[in-house]
């Protein structure tokens, strides 16, 4: 996999990342900082990667080294350094993507009640978490999940209103071992059926004016 200035590769039991430095860094310039699920690279005193991990590693395993072989690249007709870091995994299993970050739920379900709505998020099997790294942030129409840090699902704006403070969420393990994210969100309007979880886009510029008011029409009667 090739990000914009590093390249890595997923192993087994570890990752391995490939940073391109200038010819002048040294081993003494190098400061890498390996955290259970983060990991920062200095060089030279300024932070080049700073990077919230896929899952968990083992920091005393995981290790950097900087070989003196200097590689020459073709194309900027420029020589140039590797910083090579090897990032051992607590969990033998593949890593899809080097970062955590949004929209890696497997799926979601909801279910319109009468005075609320059910949101049911799916987290796949290889992101290892528990109830503290989650944080569910609700507002009068808006709903942040985040996970370990990282904005894991924004819905901005929702369907309709709701009632942060009545709103509540809770953990759980379904039958197939998978995780959820479970959150309750308390209506503001009990009156208004919810038939998805986002409120379509109102500015639709590609709808003639007879298929305008035919969808002002079915908002109408959802909040009668």
């Amino acid at each position: 996999y090739k990000c914009p200035h590093f390249s890595w590769r997923d192993e087994p039991e570890e990752v391995e990342i490939n940073l391109p430095v200038d010819p002048t860094i040294t081993a003494q310039d190098v400061n890498v900082v390996f955290k259970t699920e983060k990991l920062q690279v200095y060089l030279d005193g300024k932070k080049d990667l700073d990077l919230n991990l896929f899952n968990k590693i083992s920091t005393g395993d995981s290790m950097w080294c900087m070989p003196k072989v200097t590689t020459f690249d073709s194309k900027s007709m420029d020589s140039q350094k590797n910083l090579q870091i090897t990032l051992v995994k607590q969990y033998s299993s593949k890593w899809r993507q080097l970062e955590i970050g949004i929209g890696q739920a497997s799926s979601y379900e909801f279910k319109d009640g009468t005075t609320g709505v059910l949101f049911q998020l799916t987290i796949p099997n290889d992101i290892f978490f528990d109830a503290r790294d989650i944080t569910v942030v609700t507002e009068e129409n808006s709903m942040k999940i985040t996970l370990k840090t990282q904005d894991y699902v924004t819905i901005d704006p929702l369907f309709a209103d709701i009632e942060p403070s009545i709103s509540e969420w809770e953990l759980k393990y379904k039958d197939t071992g998978e995780k959820a994210i479970c959150v309750y969100l308390q209506k503001k309007n009990p009156n208004i059926s919810w038939t998805q979880i986002a409120k379509p886009q109102e500015d639709e510029p590609h709808l003639t004016p007879e298929e305008k008011a035919a969808r002002d029409a079915k908002w109408a009667e959802m909040v009668q």
